[in-house]
């Protein structure tokens, strides 16, 4: 119960209130899923109710517009994949049954929010672990998650390659089952030191993400999160990419982008092999071949859940 209220506080943050209708898409686990929507009751909210995207996601997306709910929440891939089939995404002028998203679990890539904020969606990122439950909110000043210092204790370790970027540090004040203790996170993220315009004295953090998502290849170690920056470095914003590494009498590595970049694939492939000198061996040595393969944007959103490496090594 004590957990609930503190969600229902960071919700309130969020501008949810009495009058909105919540939907819940797939926040797995399930129980985080129960924990969010009892959290939204606990506020007072009209409704709040927990949805599971089924093998047919057709029939969410129209559940969705039926039940038409003012506040959505869900992982950014989930939401990527409900974009691709809503029918308020098809027309200029379409707007979505709700004016907030918050979301969860993952990073939402900037094109996904700025096409939600186009739409008049304001957004709102969620910050939790799994080891730690909720740590913070974004606020609506939207800069930067608060990190809130009444239930846990932040420390920031220094980078050493990037002297700009901090990794996050935990020690839990209210965890009674299973109490850390200066628990590393693994999240890469940036301070703001500045107050905050909402008046929330909790300090703000841009959480990046983690960097050990690793493609292993021959004894090397080639981070996703680096690769996806050098694949959009000449692009015009950032899309996904899907990383798939097989083996036949070498390893190969294939770089599965949508084909609205497909112009580019030259200035890809030569932005990816410069920025990672590990890959440049293997591909000089011959131990390793790099492909490119384009595919319709759709692709992305076909599974329930995004995979941004598949490895088919066995």
């Amino acid at each position: 119960q004590r957990e609930h209220g503190f969600l229902a506080e960071l919700w309130a943050v969020a501008g949810v209130g009495p009058e909105d209708r919540v939907a819940c898409l797939d926040t797995d686990p399930v129980n985080l899923m129960v924990s969010i929507a009892k959290a939204f009751d606990l506020l007072g909210v009209a409704e709040a109710y927990c949805l599971s995207a089924g093998a047919n996601f057709n029939r969410t997306v129209q559940t969705i517009e039926n039940l038409a709910p003012t506040v959505l929440v869900s992982v950014p891939s989930i939401i990527e994949r409900y974009m691709s089939k809503a029918p308020w995404t098809q027309s200029d002028d379409g707007r979505p049954p709700f004016s907030k998203v918050i979301y969860i679990g993952e990073s939402m890539p900037s094109t996904t929010r700025r096409t939600l904020e186009n739409a008049g969606v304001e957004v709102f990122g969620y910050y939790g672990a799994s080891e730690t439950s909720a740590l913070g909110i974004e606020c609506s000043a939207h800069e930067g998650i608060h990190v809130i210092q009444s239930r846990n204790i932040f420390e920031l370790l220094p980078n050493r390659v990037d002297p700009t970027l901090r990794e996050a540090v935990v020690t839990t004040l209210n965890q009674r089952a299973q109490p850390l203790l200066r628990y590393r996170l693994g999240d890469q993220v940036k301070l703001l030191p500045e107050p905050c315009p909402c008046g929330i004295p909790d300090p703000r953090l841009i959480v990046l993400g983690k960097p050990d998502e690793f493609i292993s290849v021959l004894g090397s170690k080639i981070g996703y999160g680096s690769l996806k920056t050098s694949v959009y470095r000449n692009a015009d914003e950032v899309g996904p990419l899907q990383v798939a590494i097989s083996r036949t009498t070498i390893e190969v590595l294939d770089l599965i982008l949508p084909d609205t970049i497909k112009r580019i694939e030259k200035e890809v492939l030569e932005s990816v092999v410069s920025a990672e000198p590990d890959l440049a061996f293997l591909l000089d040595s011959g131990f390793l071949k790099l492909s490119v393969t384009f595919v319709n944007p759709g692709h992305f959103f076909s599974d329930r859940k995004f995979k941004p490496i598949i490895d088919h090594r066995g």
